[in-house]
């Protein structure tokens, strides 16, 4: 199974992209975002630096790849 790591999957273009992609490809979808979303969520404000590497942290100790990146945030 190929897993895909996903920006903004919480809404728009980014939960749509995830969703055909576990559909169609049959991919394990992990979203960086403060809202909630349907596939495995990592809670994050990626306009800040210290959550960002917490949560790369925990993204290196939970998958040791991802064979696809989207990068789809909306940063504010």
């Amino acid at each position: 199974m190929k897993k895909a790591l996903i920006t903004g999957a919480s809404s728009g273009l980014g939960l749509e992209i995830g969703r055909l992609l576990q559909k169609e490809e049959k991919t394990t979808i992990v979203n960086l975002s403060r809202k909630k979303s349907p596939f495995e969520n990592i809670p994050i404000d990626l306009a800040d630096n210290k959550q960002l590497l917490q949560a790369l942290d925990v993204i290196k100790k939970k998958h040791s790849d991802f064979d696809l990146l989207v990068l789809n945030a909306g940063i504010m």
